[in-house]
């Protein structure tokens, strides 16, 4: 089965998928998120498998709420435990927004239990494949990137802020699953 993201303007996720090498597409349409609404704007990421389990990271946008100006924005791993026939939302993430710009920036997998998330410069991890998240200390710098190689280390690329004047991203490196991370010095020739 071969797999593309989609984006579509409404709280119904939606899922291309081929059985014939990328010849024909056709789209599954997926379980809306809880607490989604008709005015919510949700988009799929590519799904990753682990034999027939797939995790699939599901991005919810939400209107400002009244009397706010800052968006919402939430992330939902959407579950399938038979090669992508069916997928079941898990728990939902939220933030309130700290800003205009609020962004999902990050969504790393590492197994069918493991995955991080950082979702408003907030750093999230799951350790039962998205049924509970844990939110975790902030990072010394905001993330904009980063890839876990086992369920403790990780490498991450801190986000340029020219608020701040920092217009070099910090190398950072966590050993205790993004719980702690520390500046790595690198020079470019």
């Amino acid at each position: 089965m071969g797999d593309r993201a989609s984006t579509i303007n409404a709280a119904q996720p939606l899922l291309d998928i081929t059985h014939d090498g990328g010849q024909t597409w056709h789209s599954q349409l997926l379980a809306v998120p809880s607490g989604a609404s008709k005015s919510t704007w949700v988009s799929t990421r590519p799904p990753v498998f682990f034999g027939n389990t797939g995790l699939l990271p599901v991005d919810v946008h939400s209107p400002p709420p009244s009397g706010s100006i800052h968006p919402g924005i939430g992330l939902d791993l959407y579950v399938t435990h038979n090669d992508g026939q069916t997928w079941t939302p898990t728990k939902l993430i939220t933030s309130s927004g700290q800003s205009l710009t609020t962004i999902i920036h990050t969504v790393d997998i590492v197994d069918s239990q493991h995955a991080w998330a950082d979702l408003d410069y907030n750093l999230y991890a799951t350790s039962d494949g998205g049924q509970n998240w844990t939110k975790l200390p902030q990072p010394p710098q905001a993330i904009s990137e980063f890839s876990f190689i086992d369920t403790n280390n990780s490498w991450a690329i801190g986000s340029i802020d020219m608020t701040t004047g920092n217009t070099k991203p910090n190398l950072l490196h966590t050993t205790d699953g993004g719980r702690t991370w520390q500046p790595i010095n690198y020079f470019i020739d």
